[in-house]
């Protein structure tokens, strides 16, 4: 299977979907928007024995959508009612037992809503945050990805500017 450029740039539409439908609360764009990779689910699944099946039965028990998580053998479906998860499950896993002779545990869980937080206390090195080589004060996460300026990314961390390819968090 080849990979073209506009499977690429399906993939970005669609993660740009997937985060304009999480920040709006709209499940059925989520589903939709998580089962359409174009790249990763089309090699992975077939690895997974059974994995196209429970996609289907997914869908079809009412999920909004339905992918591998990670890199597999978890699947995930979006669903919104916990009356309706508990069928989607056992479809699922039934799927997973006829389709792919595998034996599954259907778990429902609900989203995190809240995001990232402050999950610990202390100074940067406690943290293990450092930018470049620099520790820096505070619950603070601090990347590296290459070389530049950054500027040129408008990486900006406590307020300064930093040379290099940075991205910056600072966690509150």
């Amino acid at each position: 299977m080849c990979l073209t450029m506009s499977n690429h740039i399906w993939n970005c539409s669609q993660a740009g979907a997937l985060v304009a439908s999480m920040l709006q609360g709209d499940l059925i764009g989520l589903g939709k928007a998580l089962s359409s990779d174009k790249i990763v689910e089309p090699r992975r699944a077939p690895l997974i024995p059974g994995m196209e099946a429970v996609k289907k039965a997914a869908i079809e028990a009412g999920a909004f959508g339905c992918t591998i998580s990670g890199a597999g053998p978890t699947a995930v479906a979006v669903i919104d009612s916990e009356e309706k998860s508990r069928e989607i499950g056992e479809r699922m896993v039934e799927a997973f037992s006829k389709d792919g002779n595998l034996k599954s545990l259907a778990m429902v869980k609900k989203l995190d809503r809240v995001g990232a937080r402050l999950v610990g206390e202390g100074d940067g090195e406690a943290l293990g945050s450092k930018f470049n080589g620099e520790v820096h004060e505070g619950n603070d996460v601090a990347l590296k990805v290459g070389e530049g300026d950054g500027e040129s990314l408008g990486s900006k961390f406590n307020g300064e500017v930093h040379e290099g390819n940075d991205v910056a968090l600072k966690v509150e």
